[in-house]
């Protein structure tokens, strides 16, 4: 069956030998024989075409591309740490699951270590952040990461402002911690790959709007994202991530 080709891919991967891709004769990528077998298999959910020559990418797919070729960089490191920060809205939480689906990674949320805020006095940046527990993400999430053990911990949950039933997740070389506030010098583990998902400002508005609604909205604009915003300026996110992206 021919590739239904459309004005949607906007970027065109070209084999040129076994592990090697040619973007549009702008440089080459390598991709490992078990990376081209996911993004093959799950082709349809990430917005890609695939054939054994070819690799078609959306625009909505460009980010997760750039991604996986970063990523494919780090290869020989034996363990693999991703702090996806960013704006709120711009895409972080499916950009994961998405790089959760083409590679064995297990994926921490910071929204799941949400606290009652309380400004931390012993540290030059404790004003920001003050409603994640960092100390539980150090103690459950980063201890046994390093120590190539299993995660364990309890989420919480914004319905019930309870923490649920407990995550287990068994150790994998990859370790992706995503949300607001991941780059924060807190969170006691350094990435090899650090990441800022921006967004303009109108578009995050609406996405905030057809995700949330309006009374959510206001929260936002009032609280949260100007809080995030001077995070990022303070800490200056975006020019230290090693890759910044735009939704």
């Amino acid at each position: 069956m021919p590739l239904k080709i459309t004005n949607e891919h906007v970027l065109h991967l070209k084999r040129i030998n076994h592990h090697k891709y040619e973007l549009d004769k702008r440089g080459t990528y390598c991709l490992s024989f078990n990376r081209f077998e996911r993004l093959n298999r799950e082709q349809k959910k990430l917005g890609l075409i695939v054939d054994e020559q070819s690799i078609f990418v959306t625009k909505n797919a460009r980010n997760l591309m750039t991604m996986v070729f970063v990523i494919e960089e780090l290869q020989d490191n034996d363990q693999i740490v991703i702090k996806l920060d960013g704006n709120a809205a711009s895409g972080k939480t499916t950009l994961a699951q998405q790089l959760s689906m083409i590679y064995e990674m297990n994926v921490i949320h910071m929204d799941d270590f949400f606290k009652k805020p309380e400004i931390d006095q012993t540290t030059a940046y404790g004003k920001y952040a003050t409603n994640i527990d960092f100390n539980k993400m150090n103690q459950s999430v980063v201890k046994p990461f390093l120590s190539k053990d299993k995660i364990c911990y309890r989420p919480f949950d914004f319905k019930t402002h309870s923490h649920v039933g407990e995550v287990r997740l068994p150790y994998k070389k990859y370790l992706l911690i995503e949300g607001a506030y991941s780059m924060h010098p807190s969170l006691k583990i350094d990435a090899g790959l650090t990441v800022f998902y921006g967004i303009g400002k109108y578009k995050q508005i609406k996405r905030i709007y057809d995700r949330n609604g309006f009374k959510r909205l206001r929260m936002f604009l009032k609280k949260w994202i100007k809080n995030e915003n001077a995070y990022h300026k303070a800490l200056e996110t975006q020019s230290s991530a090693t890759v910044v992206l735009k939704a």
